[in-house]
């Protein structure tokens, strides 16, 4: 049994991630449960792999058999979940590859399931691909992979994608949704309800453009 999926955490003070290995991954992974408050001893602390950190910490916390994790009742502690810090389109064209970042769009386009195999280790890979405009007629291609291909799409719909790693391949800008993406179509998210009336009052055939990113030596 290898690494676990890395889950994530949050205080009043930021979001960290956590990881297990071996015998702890499945131990761990059975407590852990969304939305749930815990109180966590004995655990260790180390810088984190920035290629697979999705937080804004730079550290993360490691699991081990020393660690011992106690479920707190809600009305005892309630930690507000660290809100999103959404970005124009435009703006993703100043950001740097692998940074981690909130958007919203409408989507305009869902592909069709893509399997293919990973050169380098035969392993079988799921991907599926959507398209998604925000008010500034900037379209961002966002790519799901393996389970994530399952998550239920409907065109014309806004949708929030959360802890998305920015992606560049020969000048073309998208994101990619990671085991701790997330993704959410809840109209009680403001900037959502915003976005779906916008795509509403709007004209759909007006021209839109893709995000690139202009690569200069």
């Amino acid at each position: 049994m290898g690494k676990c999926s890395p889950s994530q955490v949050v205080d009043a003070s930021t979001d960290i991630q956590i990881v297990a290995f071996n015998d702890n991954c499945l131990q761990f992974s059975e407590i852990l449960q969304e939305h749930q408050e815990y109180d966590i001893e004995g655990f260790a602390c180390r810088q984190a792999n920035p290629i697979f950190n999705t937080t804004s910490s730079k550290l993360e916390i490691v699991l081990n058999k020393g660690t011992k994790i106690r479920a707190l009742n809600r009305a005892t502690l309630r930690i507000a979940e660290k809100s999103p810090n959404y970005v124009s389109f435009s703006e993703l064209q100043s950001m740097k590859e692998n940074d981690i970042v909130d958007v919203c769009g409408v989507i305009i386009h869902v592909s069709p399931v893509e399997e293919f195999t990973r050169k380098r280790d035969g392993k079988p890979i799921v991907k599926r691909e959507l398209r998604i405009v925000d008010e500034d007629r900037k379209i961002l291609t966002i790519n799901l992979w393996n389970e994530r291909t399952n998550t239920e799409l409907v065109e014309k719909v806004a949708v929030s994608v959360r802890h998305g790693r920015i992606n560049i391949f020969r000048g073309n800008l998208s994101l990619n949704c990671e085991s701790a993406s997330k993704i959410d179509f809840d109209l009680g998210n403001e900037r959502l309800l915003k976005l779906s009336q916008w795509w509403e009052n709007t004209d759909s055939r007006l021209p839109a453009t893709t995000l690139r990113i202009v690569i200069r030596s």
